[in-house]
This record gives C-alpha cells, structure tokens and sequence, in this order.
C-alpha cells in the first residue's frame, strides 16, 4: 500500500456482548442481537448472569453492579432483582472510572486491534478469545483498586480521573489528551439550579461535604427527589392546592405546617389533627409508617465502601482479621488439636467459605507468635484471681509425670472466693531436666509460686502422692503438705488383694480370660453369639490395670454378671475354669471393693474437701471390722486393708487443716473425732482466731495511723507515761483481747456444734456458710480458710491425661514449653469463659 494511505472497512460489522466479572474472574460471555430493552436486558439477567453468579460465588450471596442505562434502571428489571433476592449496587450517572469491567472491555479492544478480524465469525471468536485470556488475578487488582478510584473522585471533586475511559481507538498521546480535555470541557458546563427544590439544593451542597462535578450530581438530584417522593403516610390523608396550603381529605379542614418557610415545614400539625379528628385513620397511619420504615431498613443500598468491602482481603494488621486469628488459636488449646489442621485443605476451605476475607495464617504463626500472645494474656488474667484481694489462702495439688518426650511437674491452685465459690484454676505444667530429687522438687515448686507471685504465707496446704522424693521436697522447703487420700487408698487396697493366696489365684485366672478375648477377634465373636444364645448384655470383658484398683473390681463385676457366657464358652472352646468356690469369692470380693470404690469416688469430686478424710478413714474402719457370712473366707484380706489403712493414715489426726476442715464442715463437725483430737481442735481454732485477729486489728492500726498520730503524741505528753507504761498497756491490752476472742469462739463454736448436721450426700457446705457467714463471723472466715483443699491431688493428675492428649501422634515432638502452654490454655480458657 502506498505510503500515506490508510486501510478501512466502508460497512464495518459489530457485536454487542454483555460480561459480568468479579473479584474471582469472569463469567461467560453473551452476544446480543438487535436493541436492549428492559425485557432482553431481564432474559440475559435470566440466561446469563445467573449462571456467571452461580460460576464465581456458588451459593454464597452477591452484590450486583451495573450503570444506570434505560434498560438497567427500568422498573421492571428492579421487579427482577428483587424477586430474585439479588442486592443491586446503588452507582452513580456517568462515571465510567468507577467502573472496573470498563478496563476489561479496553483489553479486548486493544486484543481485537491486534487480531484484525475481517469476518463476523472471526470477529466473535476473537471476542471469546480475549474475553478467556482475562485472568483472575487481573480481576482481583482491578476489584482492589475500587477504594483508590473512590478516593480519587472525591479528591477531583468529582471531575475526571485518571481512571476516566479514554477512547482506545485514538492511539496518540496527543489525541488521548484533546479527547480528555473536550470530556473535561463537557462536565464543566454549567447546571442550571434554579428549577431545583431546597431539599434537592441541600443534597448538592451538602453530598459528602464536598462540591460533587454536575455530571455526578444527577446520582445526588435523585437521592433528593427520591427521598421528597418517600414522603410520612400522613400525607395520604392531606392534600395541598395551588397556593401550598394544606387541607384533610376527611373533613376538609385547613392545617398549617408551622411555618410559611420551606426548611421550617413539619407534619406535626398533621399527625395531631389525625389523632384529634380521625383516631382510626390515625392509628392506620402509623401502622403503615411502621411498615414503610422496617421496608426502607430492609431495601437499604450498600454504598460503595460498604460492598467493595465484604470482597477485598483483610490486612493482617484489620482488627477482624486478628480476632479471627485468635478464635482459631483459642480452638487449637481448647479442641486440643495439632497445629497442622490450619494446613488441613478441609479447614482452609471451610472458613474461606465462612468468611472469604480472612487469610488462614500459616502452621508457624499459630505455634509461636499467637500462642504465646494468647498465652500471656491468660496469665495477665489468671494472676487478678490469685490476688490476695480474692484468694488469701490457697492450697495446692502437685504431681510428677514422665513421657517420651519430656517429664512435668504439674500445680493447681484451689480457693474460696469471697462469694463462697470453690475456684481451681491450673497454673503450671512445668517441664523437669536432671535428676528429679527432693532438692530439685522442692526448688521447683517454690520457682513456680514466685512465677504467680504467691508468697509462701498464703500457701495453706500442698496435697501431693506418696513419693519418696516429693515428700522430701516438701520438707525441705518446709510447706504444709498431705498425702493423697486417693492414692493411700490405692495402697491399702493393693496391700490387701496381695495378702491372700486365694484371690491372688482368681485375680490372676480371669486376668488370662480377659487377656484371651481381648487378643483374640474369634473369641470376642464367639462370646457375642454366646451372649445373644443366653440373653445376657453384649458387653466386652474388662482387664484390670495395675495402676489403677478399682480396674480390677470393674473386671470382677464384669466376670459376675457374664458367669454364664464365660462358663458356655470354656466348656465348648477351652482356656478358662472356674468352679462355683472361686464365684462365690469373687462375689465377696465385690461387695468388699465396691464400698471403697464409692468413697474413692466421693472424696475425688471437684467440690469435696479435705473434711471428708477423717470421717472416711473412720467409716472404712468400721466397715473393714465387721464380720459374717459374706466376709468368710476373705477375712485376711478384709484384716490386711484394715491395719494397713490405720497404719497409713495413723498421723491424720495431727494435721491440722484436716482435723478444722472437718469440724468447720456443717455435715460432720464433731463426731468423727475423738476427745483427744476435739481438745486439741478447739486449742487450734483458739489460735487461729487469735491470729486472725491481730491481722485484722493491725491492718485497722495501720489504715487509721495517719489520723491518730497527732492525738495520741498529745495524751503522752499530757500524761507523760514511760516506755514502760507503753509495754505493760500493749501486755495488758493484749491479754484482754485474748480473752475476749476465746470467750467468744467458745461461745460462737458452741452455737455452731448445736446447728442440725446437714445431710452428707444433698448438702452444700459452702452454700450453708454463704447463708450463716453473719451468724458466725469468727467462724467463717477460718471455714473459708480451711475448708479450701482438695483430699487427693487428683486434680494434678488429671492434668497428666490432658497432656497425654496433647502429645499425641502429630505432634509427639511438641517441646515441654508448648505443651505446658497448651494445658493452661485448655483449662482456664473455658474458666475465664474465653474473656480476658
């Protein structure tokens, strides 16, 4: 072609496409034939946008955009929408740099210069192939870019923008510029305001705080006029004429507005009227206006701040964002699972459904940055309830346990609060190295109290196993301690079932019987079909644990009730005899178990007190001593479990704290003690009491020495006593206040041991002082004080399983610092009810 000449199409074919995009991509293209009206423009809705919907959000809810074309904005296509439950963008006239899809339109453009179609066909297979080539990520930062461009026309105060569409066929620089002007020359044309109403003025002046370009003003000029046609239902029964004054449709009575001023005019007047005149049209008036404000409540439009914000991604630093990063940390201590599941593809998904605009944080973050973060605000939390304002007196539980991986030492604290509430509260599961002696032990429990900042006064009791090294800790440290009732009875037990060659042989025969059915698929489906044959409990057979007694009285009750499946199945299959001699003994050996079992039971619940110990050891005693048919041929047992009982618990009725938790126990007081231990309760309490009260005077003393400086230097040099004087006042006075706090906890202690004893199973105790705390105001704070620890450590020991959980197989490696974190975290997260 020669040069200066130009290549051109006389008749030019040309499609129209409708597209839809999102942050997530595009959906499927549709070529229009002939004009759009309202009705295609609703069949392309129907056909094409719908399954683009379905494509890009799936069942979740959208937001739909689309400019104000006669087509878009009939009402009609409005009926669809909401038929359909589809929110629609409110978006304003003729602004084109709002628009992203307007960028997308420009790359098939500039795509179809390229390609040079010379057919129709080529010209729509062009079409699909730039519309295909559009990525995602495209989408997402043209989505993205939708704040800037915001903030870019208000800062253009509404003018063009460097987002405003530039003719892509104008290739040169020069020519982009020219058409850029003439647009900036057609939206400075002025706007005639003069027809406008003042409300419609208001809006213009008023939109945004900012003078908007007259060609964004139609989108404000609509809100106006919009909002003066959403008029009160009262003007349903009022009409005004051509002079604006305003008359009843029912009585055609004339009522004024308040004012002849347009911005002064109110339907105050109008409304009175209609209750005056007309009370039923009145109260339907205010029926329908209730129902016109929760509709426009309802059909609100999302502004563009607020759509584009349920689709653009949180930042890490969006306070929604790090709530929801602490939501799933608390999860992970509380389900106690792995720190792997925020890796799991199942959980991605799920809270990508739940919330698309939060990123899941990485394995790492959750494991190092947010557990510690959770971490120390609990213990920031933890540490307001251990003050001495609301736990002046605590006992502790402690523990020793070893894994694969690491050995622990746990402690939880128990008080009660000024409420009369029992608090235990889990504060260390501390990892242990080097040789774990009595020195180390004892070291250690004292570095853990230091950690809660608890000072060695407030410690009331520590309850801890029988361990050679744990007891030596605790004297080295000289801490007030007590074996574990729970674990002393394991011991009495053990010494008792070990005692008798008889039950040593039964024990150890259906330990074999158990053992065969449970290696053995063939024997557990044989004993089923047995079980079915005689009509017994499908139930599988129990073994018995060495750790753990009450195992082996399980094992015997299941023995007993499958006497008959077990005697069908060793006659036909072998392995197992068991003559009717050794049945009846271990029908004995359970009604000798179970009594102990119920009272392991009963002091190892989270609300019993160390006052249940001495009237157990009592009650077993007696128990144990009884004789008759049922005991014959287990009485060395039952005399092996009683001397090892009173042996082992021979020094109980020197430990204080137990001996005042069971006299300030309203359901045992006095009675399961013995004259010589009631002595020396009542010369305990005497001096507990005194030295409660020489704390509570010297902190009078002390609150009130400002004021009484000044008058007692004037009685002294008044009177001019001696030092001596100053003594023998303080002996004598001190004397006299003995007195009295003995005259009356005696007479306070006799009120109290006359009070109906409260039934041992359905009374609370703490309930009961919360009500007679006044009665006895000596009494119930040393009540509050002693009635405080636990009997056993068990506590302690539960935390144990809890760990065991936590080092399970995914995370067997897990350092003794994490799992000490995650245990806190478990148990005092649900105590602080995940507020802190």
């Amino acid at each position: 072609m020669p040069k200066g000449l130009k290549s051109s199409v006389e008749y030019p074919q040309s499609v129209m496409v409708w597209g839809a995009m999102s942050a997530a991509g595009v959906g499927p293209l549709c070529f229009i034939k002939g004009r759009v009206n309202a009705a295609s423009y609703q069949e392309i809705l129907e056909h094409s946008m719908l399954p683009s919907a379905e494509k890009l959000y799936g069942d979740e809810d959208f937001i739909f955009q689309h400019d104000l074309a006669p087509a878009h904005s009939a009402k009609t296509t409005g009926k669809w929408f909401t038929d359909h439950g589809i929110t629609v963008l409110n978006w304003p006239a003729n602004s084109p740099d709002l628009n992203p899809i307007e960028n997308l339109w420009d790359i098939v453009k500039r795509k179809l210069r390229d390609a040079r179609p010379n057919t129709l066909d080529e010209l729509k297979a062009a079409i699909e192939a730039s519309w295909a080539s559009i990525t995602p990520q495209q989408c997402h930062r043209l989505i993205a870019s939708m704040p800037r461009r915001i903030e870019a026309v208000i800062s253009a105060k509404g003018f063009p923008t460097k987002y405003f569409g530039i003719n892509p066929e104008k290739s040169t620089k020069a020519a982009q510029r020219k058409e850029f002007a003439h647009q900036r020359e057609v939206c400075n044309s002025p706007v005639d305001n003069s027809a406008r109403n003042p409300l419609q003025k208001k809006a213009i002046s008023q939109a945004s705080g900012r003078a908007l370009h007259p060609a964004r003003r139609c989108t404000v000029l609509m809100m106006a006029e919009k909002g003066e046609r959403c008029s009160s239902k009262v003007w349903d029964y009022f009409c005004k004429d051509s002079s604006n004054a305003v008359f009843c449709n029912i009585c055609a009575a004339n009522v004024s507005q308040g004012s002849i001023k347009v911005k002064q005019k109110n339907t105050s007047n109008l409304w009175t009227h209609l209750k005056t005149k007309h009370s039923e049209q009145y109260k339907e008036a205010q029926q329908q206006s209730e129902v016109q404000k929760t509709l426009s409540v309802r059909t609100q439009q999302h502004t563009l701040p607020q759509a584009f914000d349920k689709v653009l991604k949180w930042g890490p630093s969006d306070p929604r964002a790090k709530n929801l990063d602490k939501k799933v940390m608390e999860m992970i201590a509380t389900d106690i699972q792995a720190f792997s599941v925020v890796e799991g593809v199942g959980f991605r998904r799920l809270l990508a459904a739940a919330e698309p605009r939060y990123t899941l944080k990485t394995e790492k973050f959750c494991r190092t940055d947010k557990l510690h973060h959770v971490h120390a605000k609990v213990v920031i939390k933890i540490k307001e309830i251990l003050a001495v304002e609301n736990a002046k007196h605590i006992a502790f539980t402690t523990d020793c346990w070893s894994g694969s991986t690491e050995s622990l030492m746990s402690l939880t604290a128990h008080f009660i609060d000024e409420e009369w509430n029992r608090v235990q509260v889990v504060l260390n599961v501390k990892a242990m190295s080097g040789s774990h002696t009595g020195e180390y032990i004892g070291q250690l429990f004292l570095d853990m109290l230091t950690e809660w900042d608890i000072d060695s006064e407030r410690v009331l009791l520590v309850l801890r196993d029988s361990g050679a090294n744990v007891v030596n800790g605790m004297r080295l440290v000289e801490m007030p301690d007590l074996s574990c009732s729970a674990h002393t009875l394991q011991l009495v037990v053990n010494d008792g079932l070990q005692a008798q060659r008889a039950v040593g042989d039964i024990l150890a025969k259906l330990k074999r019987c158990a053992t065969h059915f449970g290696h053995s698929v063939p024997a557990k489906q044989r004993l089923e079909q047995i079980q079915k044959d005689v009509g017994l409990p499908e139930h599988r057979i129990l073994q018995a644990c060495p750790t753990r007694w009450n195992s082996t009285l399980h094992m015997l009750q299941r023995m007993q009730e499958q006497k008959r499946a077990v005697t069908v199945y060793s006659g036909d299959f072998g392995h197992f005899t068991c003559p009717s001699v050794e049945w009846d003994l271990v029908e004995k050996l359970i009604n000798t178990l179970e009594p102990i079992e119920e009272i392991s039971l009963e002091v190892s619940k989270s609300d019993a007190s160390a006052s249940c110990i001495i009237p157990t050891i009592e009650v077993l005693k007696r128990f144990l001593e009884t004789q008759g048919p049922e005991t014959r041929g287990i009485q060395t047992l039952r005399k092996v479990m009683l001397d090892s009982l009173t042996r082992r618990f021979s020094k109980i009725a020197e430990s204080k704290e137990a001996v005042l938790a069971c006299v300030l126990d309203p359901r045992y007081k006095q009675p399961p003690l013995s004259d010589s231990t009631t002595k020396k309760a009542k010369t305990w309490l005497e001096k507990e009491a005194d030295k409660q009260h020489q704390a509570s005077s010297a902190a009078t003393h002390k609150d009130a020495e400002g004021y009484s400086k000044k008058p007692r230097m004037e009685k002294s040099l008044d009177q001019k006593q001696s030092v001596l004087d100053h003594l023998y006042e303080d002996m004598l006075q001190s004397q006299q206040t003995v007195t009295g706090v003995s005259e009356s906890l005696n007479e306070e202690l006799d009120r109290y041991l006359q009070e109906p004893v409260l039934d041992r199973k359905t009374g609370d105790p703490l309930q009961w002082w919360r009500q007679n705390a006044g009665r006895f105001q000596t009494l119930a704070p040393l009540a509050r004080r002693f009635l405080t620890p636990p009997p056993p450590s068990v506590p302690s020991e539960r935390v144990f399983s809890t760990v065991g959980a936590i080092y399970q197989d995914r995370r067997s490696s897990l350092t003794g610092s994490k799992a000490e974190m995650l245990c806190f975290l478990y148990y005092n997260l649900p105590l602080l009810n995940w507020q802190y």
